[in-house]
Parts: structure tokens; sequence; C-alpha cells
């Protein structure tokens, strides 16, 4: 039954999915300058294991030190990716952000290197927002035990990670566990993040989170997978022939045909909100992860794509609305990858907030709000 249904749901996606030409960002500008600039940094791959549990695997970072005069005075920026993703979302706007300050760049946990084993295995609370939060701060605290000194920071995520974000710094278990290192924290930017109490998700991500292995085998035979992966990097940005870029969609058809990083993702989307044996939210506990949003004391910046239409600016506005003081700007020709399609315009964004903040010794804690 399974065989037949993949089936059919790839014959139907290979009529409907006519193979388009994306662009080469090796070629394309400004992609193939700010490639070239992230491959140029100086950087040191870094790994982060939970010695409590060896199978959750590690956690993979890239440090990156900026050769700015004062980078090491200026909080180091920490950039989380989304699901089906992995930090090098990030590489067209690393060198830029590099000009000014120290970046960490996350491959946030079960995506790119950051795959533990089997994730089929792992215990029920794995890949819930609460978890993944855990594991980043636990990764975090390591980096500032290896540095030489504690460093401020500033959580950067997009999409998925934004509500991951929303997590460590509004849940109260972890805002006790981790009272040290949330102190640290100065800002957060949350590009085009995921919200639990977002009515519904996006066609493609129900799709994407009940993909099995017998689909994306017979899918990758048939060409369908490709096919399918393209038409959703082209319908996925404002400008087409010029921001649909063959590297994501090699990107991503790679996170599909992975077992360990395609189940991490899904498990992800699946865990991301409450939800009962019909795969539907349940309205009490949503509520209670969405309070979360109004214990957010530190200043936080929401960046979104005018156009994004996975999670779309009435999104924005509702975390806006819950975040206390939050403040929400908006990037013209651009849709949910608003850091990739208009870099400069996000890092530009970035860095205004960034320079606005106080930074100087680590907070004292907050009491929790109600």
């Amino acid at each position: 039954m399974a065989k037949r249904r993949a089936a059919c749901l790839a014959l139907a996606l290979l009529t409907a999915c006519a193979p388009l030409q994306l662009a080469d960002e090796r070629v394309q500008q400004p992609f193939a300058d700010l490639t070239q600039a992230d491959a140029a940094l100086e950087q040191t791959v870094l790994r982060f294991g939970n010695a409590a549990s060896p199978s959750e695997g590690t956690i993979h970072m890239r440090e990156v030190r900026s050769r700015a005069l004062l980078g090491n005075t200026r909080p180091v920026l920490v950039l989380l990716n989304g699901v089906f993703s992995d930090g090098r979302t990030w590489r067209f706007n690393t060198a830029l952000l590099a000009e000014r300050y120290d970046l960490l760049v996350v491959d946030l946990p079960g995506t790119g290197r950051s795959v533990g084993t089997d994730p089929d295995t792992q215990p029920e609370d794995h890949f819930t927002l609460e978890w993944m939060a855990a594991r980043t701060y636990r990764a975090l605290a390591a980096w500032q035990e290896q540095s030489q000194e504690r460093r401020p920071l500033v959580l950067v995520g997009h999409s998925y990670s934004g509500a991951v974000i929303l997590r460590m710094l509004g849940r109260p278990t972890l805002r006790e566990q981790f009272a040290e290192e949330r102190a640290l924290v100065r800002g957060a930017v949350l590009i085009a993040s995921a919200d639990v109490g977002t009515a519904g998700w996006s066609k493609t991500l129900v799709e994407l989170a009940k993909l099995s292995e017998t689909e994306v085998a017979l899918g990758g035979a048939l060409g369908v997978l490709e096919s399918r992966v393209i038409a959703g990097i082209e319908s996925g940005v404002e400008r087409p022939a010029e921001s649909a870029l063959q590297q994501e969609a090699e990107r991503m058809i790679g996170a599909l045909t992975d077992p360990d990083r395609r189940r991490s993702s899904q498990l992800m989307l699946r865990r991301i909100r409450p939800v009962d044996a019909e795969d539907r939210p349940i309205a009490a506990l949503t509520r209670d992860l969405s309070r979360d949003h109004g214990r957010v004391d530190i200043p936080t910046m929401l960046l979104w794509g005018r156009h994004d239409d996975t999670l779309t600016l009435d999104t924005a506005r509702k975390l806006n609305a819950e975040i206390p003081g939050s403040r929400l700007v908006v990037v013209e020709e651009a849709k949910h990858s608003v850091h990739q399609e208009q870099p400069f315009a996000t890092t530009a964004a970035i860095r205004a907030f960034v320079d606005s903040l106080e930074v100087g010794q680590p907070r004292a804690a907050a009491p929790q709000a109600p």
C-alpha cells in the first residue's frame, strides 16, 4: 500500500513539476562574491557533544573571527538554521557580518553535521522545541568555557530556529536551568520565525514532514524529487531568475536523501507543537507555549520578507504584539529566506539592531513573568 501511494504521488508530482533551470551561485552576483568571501574567512571548526547522552551526537559550529579592530569588544552573533537546512544557509551573510562581529555559525541539532544516531530510536522528548533549546544552550555554554573570556551573545535564527530561540528566552524551566547562560544574551533577531500558534503550516512543510523512505527512493529514481525541490526553490523566492539557486536545491536534496537528517527534520516539524492522535494541535498546550513570548525580556527584532508565503506577515505581526518591546522590520522584494534573497538589507538591519544594544557585564537574571 505504501509503495502504491508513493508511486501515485511520484507520478502526480512528475506531471505537475517540469524541470527548471536554476541560477548558479558560483557565477550569479552578488552570491558569487559573497560565497568567495565566506570561504576566505578566518575560522575554526568546533564540535561539542553531550557526555551524558552520546547518541545525540555532536553539535557542529564554525567560529569566525572578525578582522575588525574592535570585533572582540562587540557581542558574538550566533547564527542558527531551520529544518532541512544547516549553517551553510548563512553563507551570503557571514562575510558581511564578520566585517564587524565575531560569529558562531551553528548546525542546529539534527541538521548538517550535527546529526546523531538514528533519530527514530531517541526518546520522545528529543527534537521538541524545549529539547532543542536546551541542547543549544549546552553547546553555547561549552563554547564559553573553552573561550578565554565569557562573551555577550546575540541569537539570530531563521524560521524553525526562531521558535527555538523563543523557548530559550521564554520557557520558565529553561530560564531557570540556564540562567547563567541566558544572562549573556543581549538580543535576538528572529528572521521569518516559526510560531507554535500558527493556524496552519504551508502545504510543502506538511508534505515534507510525512515523506517516507519509499517515497524518497522512488521519487529520486524517477527524477520527481529533484523536480519537486527545484519547483519549491523557484516558487520560494521573489525573483526566481536572480535568486533561485541550484546549490540550495542540492542542499535540500541532500537533507532529504540522508535518512538521519531527513528524519531529524521531520521530527522537528512534527514536535514543534503538541498534537493529538489525529495530528491536530492541542489548543491548551499550544497556548501555554505561546505564553513564552510574553516572558522574553531582551531586545528582539523580527525581520520578515514582505511576500513571505510560508510564514506570512500575519505571523510577524502576531509575534510583534506578543513579544514585549519587539520591533518589526520588513524587507521588500523577499519571501521566506530573506537573509539569502536580500543579504545586504538583512545585514544592514542586523547591524543597526546589534549596534543599538547596550553591551556590558552579564545582565542580572530577571524575575520570571507569570
